[in-house]
C-alpha cells in the first residue's frame, strides 16, 4: 500500500506540465511569471520605480539609482491560489463538501451515495489551485546587482468525473541566473543599463491525467516534459528631468530579441529513476520581447515618501488587449538599513496590496490577480505571496 500511495505521489508530482501548444495538453498553459512580490504589489508598475534589486528583473537602469545595497543569503517566497473567489470561496466549498460526505456516511441508499460522490466532484472541480516556491538569492549596490532564483510552480485542476481522467496537471520550474549593470549620465538625470541571463526550464504538461499513468509515472513521464537552456538580455533606461518630486520616465525592453530555448544536457537527469528510458519532447517555448512604459512621481521624498507610478505593458504586441495598463502607490520609511513599506497597486482589472518590513531580515506579504494560471479554461486566480528574506 505505501508502495502505491508512493507511485501515485510521483506521479501527480512529475507527470505534469504547462504548455497549450502541445497535442497532449490542450487546456494548459504557462503562468504568468511574476518575480518580486513588490513589483507584483505595486500592479506590475514598477519599471519607473526599480529602486531595488527588482530592477533586475524590470529595469535595470534602476540599479544606478538604488540608495543602499540590498542582499539575502535566502530570500524564500512561497505563494498559492485557490481560484478567483479567494480563500473565502475555498472556505465555502470546503464546508460544502464536509456537508455531502456527511450525506454520504449518514445513509445507506447506494444511489444517494453516488449522488454525493458526483456533488463534491462538481464543487472541487469548479476552481484550480496552484502552488508556488521560490528561492532567490541576490545581492544589489548601486551601479551592480546579481542574483540567483530557483522557482517551481505547480497546478491542479480536478476533473468533476473522475474516471477514466483524474485531472489536469501543470508544472514549470526554472533556474535563472543574471548579472545586471547601470550607469548615470548628466548628472544622474538619465540612467541606462543592461542585464544578461542564463536560464534552464523544465515545463511540460498533461490534461486528463488517467490513474494508470498516476500510479506508473515513468509511462506518464514520456513524451511531455521539455527541458531547455536559453540566454537572454534585459535593456532599460530612466530619465529625471528634475530633482524636485523625482518625476522620472521608465523604459525597459526586456527578453531582447526573444529568448529561445535549446536542449539541456541529459546528463543532468540521466540518475533520475522517473526520468530513466523517458523521451522528452522538444525544448520549452521561447520567451517572448516585451517593452513597457513607465512614469513615476514621488509628491512627498525623504525617509518619509510616497511615490506614485502608472506604466503601459506590452506596448510592443500588436492586440489592443495586450496594451496593459497599471497603477501603483507606496508611502512608509527608508533609509539605508531599513523600510517599512505599504503599497498598493492595480493591474490586468485587478488590484494587488502589500506590505514590507526590512531591518536585518526582510518580511513581505502581498496578494494580487495572477493573468495567466496552467488553465486557461478557468478563471484567472488570486495570488497570496509570504516571502521572508535572510
Amino acid at each position: 500500500m505505501k508502495s502505491l500511495l508512493l507511485k501515485m505521489s510521483c506521479g501527480f508530482l512529475l507527470a505534469s506540465g504547462s504548455v497549450s501548444a502541445w497535442g497532449q495538453s490542450p487546456s494548459l498553459r504557462l503562468p504568468y511569471q511574476i518575480t518580486g512580490s513588490r513589483p507584483a504589489s505595486l500592479g506590475g508598475a514598477f519599471t519607473a520605480v526599480a529602486d531595488d534589486q527588482n530592477a533586475l528583473f524590470y529595469n535595470p537602469a534602476g540599479l544606478a539609482r538604488l540608495d543602499s545595497w540590498f542582499g539575502a543569503l535566502a530570500d524564500l517566497s512561497v505563494s498559492g491560489s485557490f481560484g478567483s473567489s479567494g480563500i473565502g470561496g475555498m472556505i465555502d466549498d470546503g464546508n460544502k463538501v464536509l456537508d455531502a460526505a456527511k450525506e454520504m456516511a449518514g445513509g445507506s441508499d447506494t444511489s444517494k451515495q453516488i449522488d454525493g460522490f458526483i456533488r463534491i466532484g462538481d464543487i472541487i472541480s469548479s476552481r484550480t489551485a496552484a502552488l508556488g516556491i521560490e528561492v532567490q538569492h541576490y545581492y544589489a549596490s548601486r551601479h551592480w546587482g546579481f542574483a540567483q532564483t530557483e522557482s517551481l510552480d505547480f497546478g491542479l485542476g480536478v476533473h468533476a468525473k473522475l474516471l477514466p481522467e483524474l485531472a489536469d496537471l501543470g508544472l514549470l520550474a526554472d533556474s535563472d541566473t543574471r548579472f545586471g549593470y547601470a550607469h548615470n549620465f548628466l548628472d544622474g538625470r538619465v540612467s541606462v543599463g543592461a542585464a544578461p541571463y542564463y536560464k534552464l526550464r523544465a515545463q511540460g504538461g498533461r490534461a486528463n491525467l488517467t490513474l494508470n499513468e498516476a500510479i506508473q509515472p515513468e509511462q506518464s513521464l514520456k513524451n511531455i516534459i521539455a527541458i531547455g537552456q536559453g540566454v537572454g538580455l534585459d535593456l532599460g533606461i530612466m530619465v529625471t528631468p528634475i530633482e524636485a518630486m523625482s518625476p522620472t520616465f521608465g523604459l525597459a525592453i526586456l527578453n531582447v530579441g526573444d529568448t529561445k530555448f535549446y536542449e539541456a544536457a541529459r546528463s543532468a537527469f540521466a540518475n533520475l529513476p522517473a526520468l530513466k528510458g523517458s523521451d522528452f519532447l522538444g525544448t520549452p517555448d521561447l520567451i517572448k520581447q516585451v517593452v513597457n512604459v513607465g512614469f513615476s512621481i514621488s509628491p512627498i521624498d525623504g525617509p518619509g515618501f510616497v511615490r506614485l507610478s502608472g506604466e503601459m505593458r506590452e506596448i510592443n504586441r500588436p492586440s489592443s488587449a495586450a496594451l496593459k495598463p497599471a497603477f501603483g502607490v507606496e508611502g512608509g520609511f527608508r533609509s539605508k538599513y531599513v523600510r517599512a513599506l505599504v503599497d498598493g497597486g492595480w493591474g490586468n482589472g485587478n488590484w494587488s496590496a502589500g506590505i514590507e518590513l526590512r531591518a536585518l531580515l526582510k518580511l513581505r506579504f502581498a496578494t494580487y490577480i495572477e493573468p495567466n494560471l496552467f488553465f486557461d479554461r478557468k478563471e484567472n486566480q488570486r495570488v497570496w505571496v509570504l516571502s521572508l528574506g535572510m
